[in-house]
């Protein structure tokens, strides 16, 4: 990727990373940095975590708040990053709420919470990027649990199987000029309130490789969904381990 004269396949290009200041969201927005991408850091809460995500990333990464529940803020941070680094050529929808909710429990305001931030915010994020620009890359951050639809975190899992499915979708609207892909992460970092979930260590132990996974392994393929995944548009790809070959 460094064949002409040295330069990084990303310079000149701007990324925009949504829970961009911890976990995979980290790990992708130095990733994206180390290959010339000026980064704009989204964060809800975790403004300090975002900050040193954000100096560690250097080339003039900068933080920005917005709660993309919010169809007006998921608007509007689009807007601010296009008004502070003069446009936006990749999204990396990597933000969501994750939490348990056994079906017989589970509450309207939780439904809501989940749908908001993981589907509802990613559709009109995604719908704000392609309304400023008819080139560029998304690439959804989705889940196994989008597939396998884990009991007892049926709403969570219904958003990743939208987003699984709204990957394809956006993939046909927005071709020719914008490429929409998704990741499934495997067994690496467990969610905070993953409770009963298996552990990482039985998460591996069903793996078909055998060993943990890391977000720099979900970084890479990020990387070259945007750089070298040229004629790729539509694909779900795990990154997983192959655990999704043992049920």
């Amino acid at each position: 990727m460094n064949s002409s004269g040295g330069k990084r396949p990303l310079e000149g290009k701007t990324a925009v990373v949504t829970g961009g200041a911890v976990r995979i969201g980290k790990a992708i927005v130095l990733e994206l940095a180390r290959a010339g991408a000026r980064v704009a850091v989204h964060y809800h809460s975790s403004k300090q975590e975002a900050m040193r995500t954000a100096r560690e990333a250097g080339g003039g990464a900068d933080v920005f708040a917005a709660d993309i529940s919010s169809v007006e803020q998921a608007g509007g941070l689009i807007s601010q990053v296009h008004e502070v680094f003069g446009g936006a050529d990749i999204l990396v929808n990597n933000a969501a709420v994750f939490g348990r909710t056994p079906f017989l429990e589970t509450t309207e305001e939780e439904w809501d919470r989940f749908h908001s931030t993981n589907l509802k915010g990613l559709f009109f994020l995604t719908q704000a990027f392609a309304s400023k620009s008819d080139q560029g890359v998304v690439i959804n951050i989705a889940d196994s649990a989008g597939e396998a639809m884990w009991p007892g975190y049926l709403a969570y899992s219904t958003t990743k199987a939208g987003v699984i499915a709204l990957t394809r979708g956006l993939a046909k609207s927005l071709a020719p000029g914008i490429r929409v892909n998704a990741i499934l992460p495997g067994p690496m970092l467990p969610p905070e309130g993953s409770g009963d979930l298996e552990s990482i260590a039985e998460g591996v132990g069903r793996t078909v490789l055998k060993r943990q996974g890391s977000p720099e392994d979900i970084a890479r393929a990020v990387l070259y969904f945007v750089t070298d995944g040229g004629y790729v548009t539509g694909a779900v790809l795990p990154v997983d381990g192959g655990r999704h070959l043992t049920g």
